[in-house]
């Protein structure tokens, strides 16, 4: 105790300016201890709620990612019918959990310091109220009404499926199959209406990819493009962090590769050649069409600049085109790097004196999809006619072959 009054009473004496300094010190370390701890709360929320009727039991609570779901924490139901959960939130953004109890479900969009109050009686999923979190009251709200739809869906089709397979229920069967594609079409329409209106909450997203218990999904990306595009847009720029969102963006990628090619090969089908013609960029951004080539004798390689399987490949074609291409052989060569610095040094480290292009869509390009490319290195040759005559041919047995093809 001397010694710590001995200390304070130095600086009782000690000159002003030196008094501030230690007192402006002490300050900034108080200030930063409480924003440590803060920031500590800003991570956590809490859910609370009462299940009228229901003691001694246990609720818990199940963390909803991208990757499925896990069980995470659970509470112990108080003789009042009362539970509660700390949650140590994994990302600063919404993120999806669900309160769990038996079969029933309660869906709830949580954020950081959210303190969610849940009041439910009789019918726990249906039958519910919920305080303390907009986009969990958005959740309800899509929920209740999609699973009552869900319900007449379901009772249309169990009554459907009853009916004796006799030929005079055929009237019942078309009304059962009327009234089922109505209940739909307004389900969806409803649904729709809630997308459009709260594709600024995360909650839209849950509606987007919420299925039926059959599994059937209420929208699919190829009918629903536009309010998949929508909600994206909406959210990516407040929570381009998270894992949610890069999905979405990854199927909407996904779809559009998959339109191209599918109208690539429409054209294709009006197309003389007999290979799949494709049009890529190199890297300067000038266009290059695999047709342009045709009259020579063309070999189309694919490659990875990072593999050294590649590089070495490289070398051997850096022969065979120095001998043969003055005989018309032209390298059409695809990447499929996904990183443009990586591979354009690579390009110019190996001096490439050939026709090289890349998309950067690595495994998922176009040209890998229309040639259907299995491994790299890999090439395709195709003869001064249009036609394909050979594959992933290396080494000697390329000269060779493109020797006697020039020779013709």
């Amino acid at each position: 105790m001397a010694n710590s009054f001995y200390n304070q009473e130095k600086i009782l004496f000690l000159p002003i300016t030196m008094k501030k300094l230690i007192m402006k010190k002490f300050f900034a370390l108080f200030f930063v201890s409480l924003c440590v701890l803060s920031c500590g709360q800003n991570k956590k929320a809490y859910i609370s709620g009462t299940f009228a009727g229901i003691t001694d039991d246990t609720v818990y609570l199940q963390l909803v990612t991208t990757q499925g779901v896990s069980m995470v924490d659970s509470s112990q139901i108080s003789k009042k019918g009362e539970f509660k959960f700390t949650v140590k939130m994994p990302a600063p953004i919404p993120t999806f959990y669900n309160i769990i109890y038996k079969q029933n479900i309660i869906p709830l969009l949580v954020a950081p310091k959210d303190h969610i109050n849940i009041n439910s009686v009789c019918d726990i999923a249906l039958n519910y109220e919920v305080e303390g979190s907009e986009d969990s009251k958005k959740l309800k709200q899509f929920y209740s009404s999609f699973y009552s739809g869900a319900e007449k869906l379901d009772s249309l089709s169990y009554a459907y499926n009853s009916l004796p397979s006799a030929k005079n229920y055929d009237p019942q069967r078309n009304q059962l199959l009327q009234d089922y594609a109505q209940e739909f079409i307004r389900l969806k329409r409803e649904q729709i209406e809630f997308i459009v209106k709260n594709a600024s909450s995360m909650a839209s997203l849950y509606a987007l990819y919420h299925k039926f218990p059959s599994g059937q999904p209420l929208f699919n990306i190829a009918n629903d493009i536009t309010y998949y595009k929508m909600i994206y847009d909406s959210l990516s720029p407040k929570y381009a962090e998270s894992r949610h969102i890069a999905v979405l963006e990854d199927d909407i990628n996904a779809y559009y590769r998959v339109q191209e090619l599918s109208e690539q090969l429409d054209a294709q089908a009006d197309n003389m050649l007999g290979y799949p013609d494709i049009e890529m960029q190199d890297m300067y951004g000038k266009t290059h069409k695999l047709s342009s080539l045709n009259g020579k004798v063309i070999l189309l390689d694919f490659w990875i600049s990072s593999l050294d399987a590649s590089k070495a490949s490289n070398a051997e074609l850096k022969e065979i085109y120095s001998e043969f291409a003055k005989k018309g052989f032209e390298i059409y060569q695809v990447s499929l790097d996904t990183e443009k610095a990586e591979w354009i040094t690579s390009v110019q480290n190996q001096k490439l004196p050939w026709i090289s292009v890349c998309d950067f869509d690595g495994t998922q390009s176009i040209a890998v999809l229309h040639y259907n490319i299995q491994k790299i290195p890999a090439n395709i040759i195709i003869d001064k006619n249009g036609n394909v005559v050979g594959r992933d041919i290396f080494g000697s047995k390329l000269r060779a072959k493109i020797a006697e093809l020039t020779s013709k």
